[in-house]
């Protein structure tokens, strides 16, 4: 019977490590999802990294500066269309 209880111990030993490297959606689903703000700095952080890999000689700030600049273009220019697609009327 020893036979059987090594078996049985390794089947649960191989269950439980391959439970621990591949976790599935559950282990994902707790997250709760972005918020407008951590999207705007992700956003913002992801174009200065583009940024300034590209342009050794421009600053911080100044990448920061263009990016905010140009993300701000991009939410503004994007809210009309959503108000239009939401049924909402934009005109006075």
């Amino acid at each position: 019977m020893e036979g059987g209880a090594i078996t049985a111990g390794r089947t649960l030993t191989m269950l439980a490590m391959a439970s621990v490297a591949f976790p599935g959606p559950p282990a994902l689903a707790g997250r709760p999802p972005m918020t407008v703000k951590q999207q705007m700095i992700a956003k913002t952080i992801d174009c200065m990294r583009k940024r300034m890999s590209i342009d050794k000689a421009v600053s911080y700030n100044e990448a920061a500066k263009i990016c905010n600049d140009q993300i701000r273009k991009q939410r503004d220019q994007s809210t009309p269309a959503a108000l239009a697609a939401s049924g909402q009327s934009t005109k006075p």
